[in-house]
C-alpha cells in the first residue's frame, strides 16, 4: 500500500512536469510564432516600399524616356535651322575667288581709309546701296549710311553724325567724318596689319553675311600686343557686294576693337 501511494505521487508529479513542459513548450512556441510574424509584417513592408519605388521609377524613366524623344526630335528641328543659318552666315565664295574678285582694289581703298582721302574711297562706294559704318561686327539697322556723293563730301563735312556706341563704355559715337576717320577707323596700323578674304577673326564673328548676303568681306586684323595683353585687339572689314554692272563694290566697312 505504501509503494502504492509512492507510486501515484511519481506520477502526479510527472504529469505536472509535463504539464510545465508542454506549457513552456507552447509558450516557445507562441513566441516563435510572434516573432516570424513581425519579421514576415517587416519583409511585406518593405516589399510594399520597393514596389512603389520601382514603380516611380518606371513612371520617371517613362517620362524621361518621352523627354528623350522629345528632346531629339527638337535637335533635329533645330539642326536644320542650325544648318541653314550657317549656310546663310557664309560666304559662297573661297577665299582665293574673294581674292581673286576684290583683291586688285584693297590696296588703294585701305590707303583711302587710312589717309582720310574720302574722294578716292567713293569711287568704290556701290552706286545704289551706299556704304554702311558700324562701329562693331554687329552691324545695326541704327547704322549710318551714305551714299558716295556723301561720302565725296566729307573732306569738308563738320556734320557730326552718330556712329555707334564705344565698346568699352557703350557711350554713342558722335563725331565728324573725319574725327570718326581718325579716331575710330585710323586707331590701329591696320595698313600693315593682316589681311584675309572670307575669313574672319573669331572673337569679332559678326553678322555681315547675314546682312549683305553673297558679300565678300575682307579683313584688316591687328592683333595686338603683348605689351597690353592683346586687349587692343582690333579688326577693319570692308564688306562688298556686286552691281548690276557686274563690278564688285563697297557696301560696308566695319570697325571693332576691344576698348
Amino acid at each position: 500500500m505504501k509503494y502504492r501511494k509512492l507510486f501515484i505521487i511519481a506520477v502526479a508529479g510527472l504529469m505536472m512536469l509535463c504539464t510545465s513542459i508542454h506549457a513552456e513548450v507552447n509558450s516557445l512556441s507562441m513566441n516563435k510564432v510572434n516573432d516570424n510574424a513581425q519579421r514576415i509584417a517587416l519583409l511585406e513592408e518593405k516589399i510594399r516600399v520597393l514596389t512603389a519605388e520601382k514603380e516611380a521609377l518606371l513612371k520617371e524613366n517613362t517620362q524621361l524616356q518621352n523627354d528623350l524623344i522629345r528632346i531629339k526630335s527638337f535637335y533635329e528641328e533645330i539642326s536644320e535651322e542650325i544648318r541653314w543659318y550657317i549656310e546663310l552666315a557664309e560666304s559662297p565664295f573661297t577665299s582665293e575667288e574673294a581674292k581673286h574678285m576684290v583683291g586688285y582694289m584693297t590696296d588703294d581703298i585701305i590707303k583711302a581709309i587710312m589717309g582720310f582721302d574720302p574722294e578716292s574711297l567713293a569711287r568704290y562706294i556701290h552706286p545704289s546701296k551706299g556704304v554702311c559704318f558700324s562701329a562693331s561686327t554687329m552691324i545695326s539697322r541704327s547704322d549710318p549710311v551714305f551714299t558716295r556723293e556723301q561720302i565725296s563730301g566729307f573732306v569738308s563735312d563738320s556734320q557730326e553724325y552718330t556712329w555707334g556706341i564705344y565698346s568699352g563704355t557703350g557711350e554713342k559715337i558722335v563725331l565728324s567724318p573725319k574725327a570718326y576717320f581718325t579716331e575710330i577707323l585710323c586707331n590701329r596700323r591696320f595698313a600693315e596689319s593682316i589681311v584675309r578674304f572670307n575669313e574672319v577673326y573669331d572673337d569679332f564673328r559678326g553678322n555681315h553675311y547675314l546682312v549683305y548676303p553673297n558679300s565678300i568681306v575682307v579683313e584688316y586684323l591687328y592683333e595686338g600686343t603683348e605689351e597690353w595683353g592683346f586687349v587692343d585687339t582690333a579688326v577693319l572689314r570692308i564688306v562688298f557686294q556686286p552691281h548690276d554692272d557686274q563690278n564688285w563694290y563697297i557696301v560696308g566697312i566695319i570697325h571693332n576693337d576691344q576698348d
